[in-house]
């Protein structure tokens, strides 16, 4: 058994007994196991497949908290990762938590840690929600993120936008501005290396629309559009290298979750999605993805 192997079954299991011992005093809680199989059409067939595998369990504190814990493995069998034999991969634990402040104010909070050459090393995020209305059915969100990257770089993005609540339907628009900032390591047209540090700038729209009656049904379908920096991570090539350059993305994703019987139900999700270079249109790869997965306990509802 390899070490990386090892560390995931240790986070695994270390999960598990968060699980077990936050459940007895928890009035509401759901553990959630999924997996991920991504696959792409690229130039030279250079992506995937990528698998992740995912397990969460939220749970209600009290009236005003409501934490999780997920642990994601990813595994991306990229043919240029890294320009290694073995698979590129990353293990992260993400913690984060839904904090009631009054009738018409809550935030949200995540921090995250990883190990591997995938997924940020370390990650940030805070967002304060702010419920306005005679009945508090629109909800303006403002977040920011922080995050370090395998290769060095910091991103840091923002999300702004609102929130419409009208029955089951809940409808949200957010803006995304991205930047990404860090040195480069390149090869010169004469074979010399050369290094610097450099930045990339891009923003994109994030729109969901969801149907949400807890105990039966949650479907979700979102459209992301827009500019994303460029991340090959540990890439070393021809100039321009690593994130320097733009890419245009287009992607929906939709996702069914199905209460069977009121403490278990099953997840069926898919995902289209392209990248291309923002400069020359030039296609990166086109994605294809599928998630199933499985839940148990009582529903948890979120702030609203």
């Amino acid at each position: 058994m390899n070490l990386a192997r090892a560390r995931t079954i240790a986070m695994f299991a270390a999960a598990i007994a968060c699980t077990v011992g936050v459940a007895t005093q928890a009035s509401a809680q759901e553990l959630t196991l999924s997996t991920t199989l991504d696959t792409f059409s690229s130039p030279g067939n250079l992506y995937g497949p990528w698998q992740t595998e995912l397990l969460e369990y939220q749970w209600q504190a009290d009236p005003k908290d409501v934490p999780s814990f997920t642990l994601i493995d990813r595994n991306d069998r990229d043919r240029n990762a890294l320009n290694e034999a073995a698979p590129t991969r990353s293990t992260a634990i993400y913690a984060d938590d839904y904090h009631t402040w009054s009738q018409s104010f809550f935030t949200y909070a995540q921090v995250m840690t990883s190990s591997g050459n995938i997924l940020p090393n370390r990650l940030a995020y805070l967002e304060g929600d702010v419920k306005l209305g005679r009945n508090h059915t629109l909800v303006f969100g403002t977040g920011a993120s922080l995050y370090a990257n395998p290769d060095g770089s910091v991103t840091r993005s923002l999300s702004v936008g609102p929130t419409l609540y009208t029955g089951p339907m809940v409808y949200t628009a957010r803006y995304l501005p991205t930047t990404v900032r860090g040195n480069y390591t390149g090869l010169n047209s004469n074979g010399t290396v050369v290094s610097g540090a450099n930045s990339a700038s891009g923003s994109a729209l994030e729109l969901v629309a969801e149907y949400n009656v807890l105990g039966k049904n949650q479907i979700t379908a979102t459209y992301l559009g827009g500019t994303q920096p460029g991340l090959l991570v540990g890439f070393v090539g021809a100039l321009p290298p690593s994130f320097t350059s733009l890419q245009r993305v287009g992607e929906i994703d939709l996702t069914a979750k199905h209460w069977i019987r009121r403490d278990f139900g099953v997840i069926v999700g898919g995902t289209i999605a392209s990248h291309a270079l923002q400069s020359t249109g030039a296609n990166i790869y086109h994605q294809s993805g599928i998630t199933l997965g499985l839940f148990f306990g009582r529903a948890v509802g979120l702030p609203r």
